[in-house]
């Protein structure tokens, strides 16, 4: 009982301190709350409460890139919680290894960003099962050195399709990015909306 209340008080926590995702793992074997996530969300400023109730930090262990946290839990390695990005919480699951929430613990849950809620197939299934929990996310920036390109040249993303700027452009290796940063430069449009 006691793992499992520290095990809903960090996902407590990790709802009400922050606004991509967490997502429960088979149970770990070892007694301490094993949070599988990115460097940098072990900081106890995003888990304040649990310390405050547990009187320490959970457990963590660390992945540098989807492909690896995928792997290193399908070849058997347990954690509790993790911190997949929205885009591999489909395969994740059909892979057999995330368990659904339980949102009746989840203080907040119907506070929870409405439009990625509404996602198809996402945070929960057809089934009502919830699978995902968006509490943080990022944005992808576009940087330039001012000392060579105007700001006024850079002012949209449409700045990655001007040929002046062939062979003088990159993007970060996240394919998601990369078709999502093509799709707005060309000014595709969502069709389902």
């Amino acid at each position: 009982m006691k793992k499992l209340s520290r095990r809903l008080t960090l996902t407590l926590a990790l709802a009400g301190a922050l606004a991509s995702s967490a997502a429960a793992f088979a149970v770990a074997a070892d007694k301490d709350l094993i949070v599988f996530d990115w460097s940098g969300y072990e900081d106890p400023s995003f888990h304040g409460k649990y310390v405050e109730k547990d009187g320490d930090s959970p457990t963590f262990a660390f992945f540098g890139d989807e492909d690896e946290a995928f792997e290193k839990i399908r070849s058997g390695f347990k954690a509790d919680l993790g911190h997949p990005c929205s885009q591999s919480v489909v395969k994740w699951r059909e892979a057999g290894l995330l368990q659904p929430l339980d949102t009746s613990k989840i203080a907040g849950w119907k506070d929870l960003n409405p439009g990625i809620m509404a996602m198809k197939d996402l945070a929960t299934t057809p089934d009502g099962k919830a699978w995902f929990m968006p509490w943080d996310w990022g944005d992808t920036q576009l940087t330039f050195n001012s000392d060579k390109i105007a700001e006024k040249d850079v002012q949209s993303l449409k700045a990655f399709a001007d040929p002046k700027y062939k062979g003088r452009v990159s993007i970060g290796d996240n394919v998601d990015d990369a078709y999502a940063l093509a799709s707005l430069a060309i000014g595709l449009k969502d069709r389902q909306r």
